[in-house]
């Protein structure tokens, strides 16, 4: 049985009894706005059965003054309103939307269960490949019918093109592993890696493959192995990779990956159990790990 300082199954960033404050202060402050809501563990759905997330708002108050709860969710809902009153943003000639396409990746147990969303890529394990589009206060999906007027082949196309403009607002080093901090499509940008290897530390030959991790949309995490070094930088990506997850807005995924020529092996798992962090050293990396660590 859960008690109320327990994490909250839906919500993991808050308690339960934190999760609880959240869907009331939600679904008053909709009532407010003039929006009957039902409340579900981790969303709302209003009349027009338009769908509220609530995991990037539990992570938004989490750290906040419990006081200052309503004014946060206040926002939070006015900017996703105001997005879904305004123009169709995508009712525009597929030119005008190229420089504002994006390839982003999300947790595909976040994404909600819908059937318009049929064109989207699993680039490896437990993680999706969507189009976005770039508004001033938001970030919106394409849809199937969307991708089917303006063609998937040209948004991807412009939505690779886009993430290789993704540049980090900090960048720093611990253990081996290259730590990217940016903007929300930073962690996406794992899709065009060697490129952002390139830009950032110049590296080119990447012949033992390269550990990544993108725990949350902010962040991208890199090592390219070069010797038994791989195994000091693997265990500190596997850490802060569980963490970023756990405790940031927007998380993606909490495992390593080993990046071969665009193709993606997960290296990690974890014990929930034994609450431990296993990795699995094979298949391709199997080869490169005894090359590096004899």
């Amino acid at each position: 049985m859960l008690k109320n300082n327990d994490r909250d199954p839906a919500l993991p960033a808050l308690t339960v009894n934190q999760a609880r404050m959240l869907r009331v202060l939600v679904k008053s402050t909709m009532t407010r706005a003039g929006r009957d809501v039902t409340v579900h563990a981790d969303h709302v759905v209003d009349s027009d059965d338009s769908e509220y997330g609530l995991d990037s708002l539990s992570r938004t108050v989490r750290d906040l003054p419990v006081k200052d709860w309503p004014a946060a969710v206040e926002r939070h809902i006015s900017t996703m309103q105001a997005a879904m009153r305004g123009p169709d943003e995508f009712d525009v000639p597929t030119a005008d939307l190229l420089d504002r396409t994006y390839l982003r990746l999300y947790d595909a147990a976040g994404l909600p269960p819908v059937d318009w969303l049929s064109y989207a890529r699993e680039p490896f394990p437990g993680v999706r490949e969507l189009l976005a589009l770039d508004l001033p206060d938001t970030v919106s999906m394409f849809n199937d019918d969307r991708v089917e007027r303006h063609g998937l082949d040209v948004l991807r196309e412009a939505g690779l093109r886009n993430l290789r403009q993704v540049t980090p607002d900090q960048h720093t080093v611990y253990d081996g592993v290259q730590i990217l901090m940016g903007s929300v499509y930073m962690a996406s940008t794992a899709l065009v890696l060697d490129d952002v290897i390139r830009r950032t530390t110049g590296e080119q030959d990447l012949p033992n493959g390269v550990l990544v991790a993108m725990p949350f949309r902010n962040q991208l995490l890199y090592h390219v192995p070069r010797d038994h070094g791989i195994i000091e930088s693997l265990n500190a990506m596997a850490s802060l990779a569980l963490n970023g997850f756990a405790d940031e807005v927007g998380p993606i995924s909490p495992y390593v990956y080993w990046w071969d020529n665009g193709v993606f092996q997960q290296l990690t798992k974890h014990d929930e159990q034994e609450k431990t962090i296993e990795v699995h050293v094979d298949g391709g990396f199997a080869e490169v790990f005894r090359r590096l660590v004899p």
